[in-house]
């Protein structure tokens, strides 16, 4: 039956909304493409930036996150901390050099912060 769900979904048969998607991402352990199709649904709504941004962080794809927030002008001082500290959090050196590189281009660091690490 997911499967049906599913296309009823993609071909707009059922209508988009947040408590829908929600009920998507909680399926995702029964139905693994529940969570994209839940993102996609978010997506369309677009009124759910930050619900997007804290699926793709849930799940540790702090790269796309940034991205998308990038896109949508949502990387200021306030997401610094949170996104390094998640970075630091996945220890691959890598994406934590990609989050600072991307602030520092941007012109928000926390020099505090940076000293601690």
């Amino acid at each position: 039956m997911y499967f049906q769900l599913h296309q009823m979904i993609q071909y707009h048969i059922v209508i988009d909304s947040k408590p829908l998607a929600c009920l998507l991402l909680s399926l995702e352990s029964l139905y693994p493409p529940a969570h994209q199709l839940a993102l996609d649904m978010l997506h369309r709504l677009n009124s759910a930036h930050e619900e997007i941004v804290e699926v793709l962080l849930s799940k540790k794809q702090l790269i796309p996150a940034m991205r998308y927030m990038s896109k949508r002008n949502m990387l200021d001082h306030s997401t610094y901390r949170k996104l390094t500290e998640i970075a630091i959090s996945i220890d691959n050196p890598k994406i934590l050099y990609s989050t600072r590189e991307e602030f520092v281009q941007r012109k928000v660091t926390s020099n505090k912060f940076d000293t601690n690490t």
